[in-house]
């Protein structure tokens, strides 16, 4: 998935990002909660503010919002769907899971929130199903020459594009 992060090409909006740092914001200080801390202790033993925090959160963020943008257009364009079987199956394993009934639980998560995380694994299991994987021997960082992998990319892209125009016809 950082190989497919890495390759996606598009303008994020600056909003989506900054959603994704609160959501890591809001995680940390539940898990610091959890544990008996606040979060204003834990910044304060990392020996930051909160801004710089979220400034070191924001690349991982941004990679987050990548990765989940093209998932999702791989479950469009692959046509991807969660059957009502499969969402109820979800909502009975979180009601196990946090000693609560089904109906407790949809109060809590809205189906579409549910369906959307369901879609985006369906897309992640696609995508490891889909993969081809070759294994290559290590080279040492003498052997590595940055014009043959430049080189490498560009034919992969060349490829993915000439698919693309053949799959169009």
């Amino acid at each position: 998935l950082d190989k497919l992060a890495s390759i996606v090409e598009v303008d994020i909006p600056a909003c989506m990002v900054d959603s994704e740092v609160d959501k890591r914001v809001r995680d940390m200080e539940y898990n610091m909660q959890s544990q008996g801390f606040g979060m204003d202790l834990y910044l304060k033993y990392m020996g930051m503010t909160l801004d710089e925090y979220k400034a070191e959160m924001r690349e991982g963020a941004e990679n987050n919002v990548k990765t989940r943008l093209a998932l999702e257009k791989i479950a469009e364009i692959e046509n991807l769907e969660i059957s009502d079987e499969e969402l109820n199956d979800e909502y009975a394993k979180f009601a196990s899971s946090y000693n609560m009934q089904v109906e407790d639980v949809k109060k809590y998560i809205s189906e579409s929130d549910l369906k959307d995380d369901l879609l985006v694994n369906k897309a992640v299991d696609f995508v490891y199903d889909n993969a081809v994987i070759s294994e290559v021997a290590p080279k040492s960082e003498e052997d590595i020459n940055v014009d043959d992998i430049v080189d490498a990319v560009e034919a992969v892209e060349a490829a993915d594009g000439e698919d693309e125009d053949s799959s169009a016809e």
